[in-house]
């Protein structure tokens, strides 16, 4: 059988939480009953001490234990014991006169009676002298323990023991009641404290469970391709940040796939153009309407080479993202590769009456990098700027070091990017609808190209425009020091 997310939960808190409670009465009930037992038997031996002083007084007076009973039948009369051995023995509650005579009376409270005890004197013979509850039963368990009482001691000699049942562990039915009690209490209090996690538990569970669930079923039609799915923030915490991360990446692949679709529908189109005009141009050679001439093959060689180019393209940027693109790292002169790609543009440049300037960092910059592939990403820049220029405008590329980087910037005068397509230029085939659409050529990759190289570099590129300010794109490569 299998448990749910939120049954296991459940069960995992009653588990720990009986177990904990378990251990916690065990351990408090252990130690309330030893420290009540250690109270008690402290109690009986202080008891029993106190008691030992008035036997031995009395001991000491009558020369035997003959009649002791009576100090209990007397409880509250006259006493007047003779005493001179050792009047240090004496209590402080107790007077004596100036011949050393004992005059007093035992306390009301305290002694037998008000502390429902059992108590026991026992001769040096070990025979019992006075039993407080002879109705209690056999006397053995205390007889047992005689050596844990308190001893009389007249003369240097042991004349009895006062033993009481406290002092030895044997509880009373007030004491009993109370441990009872407590020991009952205690056993309520993990029982409700059990009840209150169980309950508690179920209340997180379902607290956790609920996104949890959410993110579950969202992630099934994630899967499926239903990329609008969005799961609610209802928290600050982990599964608040859990639920952020999964519409992130939801939002992230709905894009993508808006984006992909784009994609495939600018591809279809950058192919329907070319062999659409193939097709119409060799049907009407072969119907005889279009004579083969020399003007005729190169428009069908265009046409072809324009297919080739996004061949190309693509297959740049699918070995790009598979990381089989062939390098040729060398150390390479940055300004150096800047001025050769500004002349190869300088006639197209030139058709647009378009100015085209450098202002290069002095001296020589180095980078680790791809001659062939570098000249490509300026290329494409360079390429971009001259299309989107109006005519007059200008060009300026720089470079410039920054930190342990070298940056490269081509600003152009065109009409600038809408802050809303900025962050998509890069994105393969897009094309704004507005500042920057294409009228003619191009497949709408080159930006993409250009990226993909520049990170193959370790590099990063960007570009930042305000609309009818014209537009900056900036890649960024680490410097090769000289060694």
């Amino acid at each position: 059988m299998k448990f749910r997310l939120r049954t296991r939960l459940i069960m995992g808190f009653v588990i720990i939480t009986v177990l904990t409670m378990g251990a916690f009465a065990l351990v408090a009930r252990i130690s309330i009953t030893q420290r009540f037992n250690n109270m008690v038997h402290q109690a009986g031996q202080e008891y029993a001490q106190r008691m030992s002083v008035f036997f031995g007084l009395y001991y000491a007076s009558n020369g035997s234990w003959d009649g002791v009973q009576d100090l209990f039948i007397n409880f509250g009369s006259p006493l007047s014991i003779s005493i001179t051995n050792n009047p240090s023995q004496i209590p402080p509650y107790l007077n004596t006169d100036p011949g050393g005579i004992v005059v007093g009376r035992f306390p009301n409270r305290g002694i037998i009676d008000p502390r429902d005890e059992r108590l026991l004197l026992i001769d040096s013979n070990g025979a019992v002298v006075f039993d407080s509850n002879p109705n209690a039963g056999s006397p053995d368990s205390l007889l047992a323990k005689r050596d844990q009482g308190v001893n009389i001691v007249i003369d240097d000699q042991t004349v009895g023991t006062v033993v009481a049942a406290s002092s030895i562990g044997i509880l009373n039915s007030v004491q009993e009641s109370y441990i009872n009690d407590v020991n009952q209490y205690t056993l309520i209090g993990g029982l409700a404290a059990i009840i209150i996690a169980v309950v508690l538990g179920a209340y997180q569970a379902f607290k956790i469970i609920k996104p949890v669930k959410a993110l579950s079923q969202a992630s099934h039609k994630l899967a499926s391709g239903d990329y609008s799915q969005r799961i609610p923030t209802t928290s600050d915490d982990e599964l608040g940040e859990m639920s952020s991360a999964f519409n992130q990446m939801a939002e992230e692949l709905e894009r993508q796939e808006t984006l992909r679709q784009r994609a495939l529908a600018d591809v279809a189109h950058e192919l329907r153009t070319p062999l659409s005009v193939l097709q119409i141009d060799l049907e009407s050679i072969e119907d005889g309407i279009l004579e083969p001439s020399r003007e005729t093959i190169q428009q069908l060689q265009l046409e072809v080479s324009t297919l080739k180019k996004l061949v190309d393209d693509l297959r740049t940027l699918s070995l790009a993202d598979a990381g089989e693109l062939v390098m040729d790292f060398q150390p390479l002169e940055i300004n150096a590769l800047i001025r050769v790609n500004a002349k190869r543009i300088a006639n197209s440049a030139k058709e647009k009456n378009i100015q085209v300037s450098v202002d290069l960092e002095d001296g020589e910059i180095f980078v680790m990098g791809d001659e062939q592939r570098l000249s490509q990403v300026l290329l494409n820049l360079l390429t971009n700027g001259i299309h989107f220029t109006p005519q007059n405008g200008s060009i300026q590329v720089e470079s410039k070091r920054k930190g342990t980087s070298i940056q490269v910037l081509v600003h152009d005068t065109g009409d600038g990017i809408s802050q809303q397509d900025l962050p998509l230029i890069f994105e393969r085939l897009y094309r704004s609808d507005q500042a920057r659409t294409r009228e003619s050529g191009g497949s709408g990759l080159g930006l993409s190209i250009a990226r993909s190289l520049v990170e193959a570099h370790h590099g990063k590129i960007w570009a930042e425009s305000d609309p009818g300010d014209g537009s900056s794109f900036i890649f960024e490569l680490p410097e090769k020091k000289n060694e």
